[in-house]
């Protein structure tokens, strides 16, 4: 599996978003050798995943489906 350059995870990292399921996660994707990017879920929103994350702050992005078309 050489040839992966990155990993997206599409949401739903934890149950119920909550600090420590958050830094297991964390945890769990340090581990990876590769970047990985994730989408965060109704389950990982609204929670502590900004106080986690480094910068304080959550990425928020919009796709289109013509860019994951592409993709």
């Amino acid at each position: 599996m050489n040839d992966i350059a990155f990993v997206v995870l599409t949401g739903d990292i934890t149950e119920l978003g909550t600090d420590a399921e958050i830094k297991l996660a964390k945890d769990i994707l340090s581990e990876l050798k590769v970047p990985y990017y994730i989408i965060a879920g109704n389950h990982d929103t609204g929670w502590s995943f900004g106080e986690l994350d480094g910068n304080g702050t959550m990425a928020q992005c919009n796709v289109t489906c013509e860019v994951l078309r592409k993709v």
